[in-house]
């Protein structure tokens, strides 16, 4: 626990009693979240879906979930950017990442409320997988636009090539992983 908790050279009570700040709790909870809690829950999740409809759906889904992921992103960024006299939030860059980056909806209770009904199986994996490849989507649109520079400068070409490169990187980079693992 020590190893995880960074407890700068004392005991584990040293974390209990609050004798460290703010940016190391947040690294060590990032690191436990990420290390230890979000691949158990993946795993889970990919355990108990149905790959074969997954596979035959996966056009479908990539298209609601880089199209939606794209569409909300661009309504949120747009409409701060519009609206940046009420809070202050002026900067095109600041207002895109911050879209991108509440732009992926879990729709946890449609996927509840689904399992309960029993609705058709192969739109709850049209769900689930749209889900899943939103966050991935997300997570790269806000990698992409949170770098330094990325607005001046470059093209809408650029940057869009940029997106959908790193997204099919980080999507079937993972897939590769896990049919390696």
């Amino acid at each position: 626990l020590g190893i995880i908790l960074p407890t700068r050279g004392g005991s584990v009570i040293a974390w209990a009693i609050g004798d460290v700040g703010v940016e190391e709790e947040g690294l060590a909870m990032a690191g436990v979240l990420n290390l230890f809690l979000l691949p158990i829950i993946i795993f889970e999740a990919g355990w108990s879906m149905n790959h074969r409809a997954f596979v035959d759906l996966l056009f479908t889904i990539l298209t609601f979930a880089v199209g939606g992921t794209l569409i909300s992103m661009v309504v949120v960024g747009s409409l701060i950017n519009a609206t940046c006299h009420v809070h202050g939030v002026c900067s095109v860059r600041t207002a895109f990442t911050y879209a991108a980056l509440i732009s992926a909806v879990d729709p946890v209770a449609t996927l509840a409320t689904y399992a309960h009904l029993q609705v058709d199986p192969l739109l709850n994996i049209c769900v689930f997988g749209e889900s899943v490849v939103n966050d991935a989507v997300a997570i790269t649109l806000f990698r992409v636009l949170n770098e330094g520079g990325i607005f001046q400068d470059t093209s809408f070409q650029v940057i869009s090539t940029r997106i959908a490169s790193q997204t099919s990187l980080l999507l079937f980079g993972s897939v590769g992983l896990g049919v390696v693992l």
